[in-house]
């Protein structure tokens, strides 16, 4: 249920920006990783965020497609049920 309320509300994980620009070398073993990271690593984290982004925007939309069309389907077939019988 929160997955469908997070959906619904939607812009908070379309709007996921990562923190930094370049990665970090903190440590003396990480000396040189960012030049393999921004060559390596960020092309192929940018697609994966970019296909991330069409897929929620496309689960919204059809999350709002069908539920009018499952609310039909539930409430519209119970009071047919309701009213003819069977």
């Amino acid at each position: 249920m929160a997955a469908i309320s997070a959906l619904l509300r939607g812009k908070a994980a379309l709007a996921a920006k990562p923190e930094f620009k370049t990665y970090p070398e903190r440590f003396d073993y990480e000396k040189g990783f960012a030049n393999y990271y921004e060559k390596n690593i960020r092309p192929l984290a940018d697609s994966f965020e970019k296909e991330r982004v069409k897929a929620i925007k496309t689960a919204r939309r059809r999350w709002f497609w069908s539920l009018p069309l499952l609310l039909f389907f539930f409430f519209g077939r119970g009071g047919l049920y309701c009213f003819y019988g069977k």
